[in-house]
């Protein structure tokens, strides 16, 4: 519900709008509303965060999560979907980690839900091959796989592998420190 200054912006503009058509779109609401109050420097941080985004340790859903906040805030994607769903499909893929990336890119989808699916799916297949390439066993609840995931195997942690792992750096300086 609008407030204030916003509600009195809304009201002017319904009347306004009422006399031009019958219905208010909601993508020709957004846009005014945006256009009115959304800073425009913020627009364009939010806009250079969607571009420069990158799924890197995020699940797929995660990354879509992300990249469809920052779409609501793009003026590439404001109005018709006709005119921006490939652009965003394409922005989508760049984003991706280079496996599902290249099992994606090549189908040349154009159907964003489509593209999120198939992503999905090869992040899922990607996940059991690596388990059973490693030679893991089955999933059980108190110790979940992490091969795949691009997190640590000693803290479950993203950014490191278990060899530099930094607890088990301060492990091992411990462990020598009370040998000597």
């Amino acid at each position: 519900m609008l407030e204030g200054d916003a509600q009195k912006w809304w009201q002017e503009l319904y009347h306004t709008l009422q006399m031009e058509l019958t219905d208010i779109p909601w993508n020709r609401f957004k846009t005014k509303f945006y256009g009115k109050y959304f800073l425009h420097a913020i627009r364009i941080a939010k806009e250079l965060e969607l571009m420069q985004l990158k799924q890197e340790n995020m699940f797929v859903a995660d990354y879509t999560r992300e990249f469809n906040n920052l779409c609501h805030l793009s003026r590439v994607c404001q109005g018709n979907l006709a005119d921006y769903k490939a652009w965003k499909c394409v922005q989508y893929e760049k984003g991706l980690r280079i496996g599902i990336f290249n099992c994606v890119s090549p189908q040349r989808l154009t159907d964003f839900p489509e593209l999120v699916m198939k992503s999905q799916f090869t992040e899922r297949y990607s996940m059991k091959s690596a388990m059973l390439q490693e030679g893991y066993g089955e999933t059980t609840p108190d110790e979940p796989h992490r091969a795949g995931l691009g997190v640590c195997y000693k803290c479950g942690k993203p950014g490191h592998i278990a060899r530099d792992c930094p607890h088990r750096l301060r492990q091992d300086a411990a462990e020598s420190n009370s040998q000597t």
